[in-house]
């Protein structure tokens, strides 16, 4: 079959784009004259466009689309219908509806999916399935989302190759030079939020941890508006011994990039955040709830074995471990999951410890 153009589409999260983009470059290798359109979420267009894989993006209001808000839908699915490739992939390792429906409104000769995990109305799922000519099934069990996709897209590609850890700077069209920020010789840079408040390490934990930070390295909080209440509250409790800069709600993702990569250290719970700074071969600090413990940290330690950053995942192990957030236990304080909520304060001063002398 002659492959002209390639559509690929994701709906999911900026973490799993990341975890994806090694996969998308093999794609662009395997096919270097196709013409490769990206459908995906605009939560990460940003980040997109600076790809030199994709040749052309199609973003989706995934909000409006949860909603069914019927004329974004109506005017989705025309946009979708005005072209015809050659191969459709949807590479993502938890299917759901969305991904699905939309599949289905594309014009493509070939459709192939995923048939390893679905995300809510399961039920359905057998009937979706029917929207692909081909399902790669593979076993979730025990790997990283990064083998997953590297299992996928070996099977896409009827290719053999091991799983990598991506340097991010080596996929995007950026120089390295732009990767700078002036004004400050040393810094960490940390995020206080998760887009789920429960699976938030306490912030009055943050707040004991970041005041041993020594007071000649600055403090960035990077993040989202809405994490502009919790950054003055460090900021309040913490100006006093550091200069502290809040950055929340004022930086594009390529801007937080930036700011992480020249970062002593990322301080942050399970986020794409922690992601992006361990594709930038910067230290991280993560602190990591049971819900999908191990599928998406810690990374396999062949993976990050010759990296010359240090990545810290402190957890508390519970027997309900890997529940989907489906927690058997009361919230604690009614805010935070047990699992996080019990994550040792003394662990992660160590931790700070030891990748603030941690020389790359």
């Amino acid at each position: 079959m002659n492959i002209q153009k390639i559509a690929l589409i994701r709906t999911d999260l900026i973490g799993d784009f990341l975890l994806w983009l090694e996969s998308a470059d093999k794609i662009r290798k395997t096919y270097p004259s196709a013409h490769i359109t990206l459908i995906c979420n605009n939560i990460y267009v940003e980040l997109a466009q600076e790809m030199a894989c994709f040749d052309q993006i199609i973003t989706l209001d995934i909000q409006k689309l949860r909603k069914f808000n019927l004329i974004y839908l109506l005017k989705t699915y025309a946009k979708l219908r005005q072209k015809t490739y050659d191969l459709l992939i949807n590479p993502m390792i938890t299917r759901n509806s969305i991904v699905d429906l939309l599949s289905l409104f594309i014009n493509a000769k070939v459709k192939v999916a995923s048939n390893a995990d679905y995300n809510k109305y399961k039920i359905l799922k057998p009937l979706f399935d029917k929207f692909y000519g081909k399902l790669i099934g593979i076993s979730i069990t025990g790997l990283h989302e990064l083998e997953l996709n590297n299992l996928l897209c070996n099977q896409l590609l009827n290719r053999s190759s091991d799983t990598e850890l991506p340097n991010l700077i080596d996929l995007l069209k950026i120089p390295p030079s732009k990767f700078s920020l002036e004004g400050f010789k040393q810094y960490i840079a940390v995020n206080l939020s998760t887009s789920t408040s429960s699976r938030n390490w306490p912030l009055n934990n943050f707040e004991k941890l970041l005041a041993n930070v020594p007071k000649d390295i600055a403090i960035i909080i990077i993040g989202s508006k809405n994490e502009q209440p919790l950054a003055n509250q460090i900021i309040q409790s913490l100006a006093k011994y550091n200069q502290i800069i809040d950055k929340t709600g004022k930086t594009t993702l390529i801007e937080s990039l930036t700011i992480i990569k020249s970062a002593r250290v990322f301080i942050g719970n399970e986020s794409a955040l922690v992601h992006l700074a361990t594709l930038l071969n910067t230290n991280t600090i993560s602190f990591l709830g049971g819900g999908y413990a191990h599928r998406f940290l810690p990374y396999p330690s062949n993976l990050v074995a010759n990296t010359s950053a240090q990545h810290k995942v402190l957890y508390k192990r519970l027997p309900c471990f890997n529940c989907n957030w489906h927690c058997q236990y009361p919230l604690e304080n009614n805010t935070t999951w047990r699992c996080i909520a019990n994550i040792s304060l003394d662990d992660a001063i160590s931790a700070l410890s030891e990748s603030l002398n941690n020389e790359m």
